[in-house]
């Protein structure tokens, strides 16, 4: 029998919605929140939430949606949809694209109000970089499992994320050929649904 996932894993994930054409909002993928540490002053951190960067967009190579919800857990009970403007105000980006437009990821300055919320948030030391990647030798087999939205079960009560296991299948050493543009990609054995784009990995 396998060890459950830890209960923060589900707790860091946040569904993201979106106004469709007829302006009814909807839930279109989603994101997990991550904090990271000010290096000015140790006892401060700044909030985002990371999701694919096709979850803000409405088509491929679109401009982003003016605006996301954050689907967030109540404490008292229940959810909230939390506005999120991804219009730029001032100087101040409102979302940050990876700026290799092959990269499927972005971020948004957020963090959630705590005395509201009910949520975790994932601290930068736990995401490995390419760097950590090599050096734990990811490879073909290795076991892996997503925290994401399940469109055809959206509980009315709480975000309740689905979980999906796999192991990875491929692990090339050069980028492949992916949707007409060549990416950097471990390919993983498992299934995946619309709604699990941007789930943390």
């Amino acid at each position: 029998m396998g060890m459950p996932i830890p209960r923060e894993v589900k707790d860091c994930v946040v569904f993201v919605y979106v106004r469709d054409a007829k302006g009814k909002v909807v839930p279109n993928g989603t994101g997990f929140l991550v904090a990271v540490p000010d290096v000015t002053n140790k006892d401060r951190a700044f909030g985002y939430l990371v999701t694919a960067s096709h979850v803000l967009r409405p088509k491929a190579g679109a401009a982003p949606y003016s605006e996301v919800f954050a689907r967030l857990n109540r404490h008292e009970g229940g959810t909230a949809l939390v506005r999120i403007l991804l219009t730029p105000s001032g100087d101040t980006p409102s979302v940050f694209f990876h700026e290799d437009p092959r990269v499927d990821l972005a971020a948004i300055p957020f963090l959630p109000d705590q005395s509201k919320y009910s949520f975790k948030v994932i601290p930068t030391a736990l995401l490995p970089t390419a760097a950590d990647m090599n050096d734990i030798q990811v490879s073909e087999g290795a076991d892996v499992f997503f925290a994401g939205l399940f469109v055809p079960y959206v509980s009315d009560t709480a975000n309740v994320p689905i979980i999906r296991f796999g192991r990875i299948a491929l692990a090339p050493n050069e980028a492949i050929p992916w949707d007409g543009v060549s990416r950097e990609l471990l390919l993983v054995e498992c299934l995946s649904y619309a709604g699990n784009s941007g789930a943390p990995v």
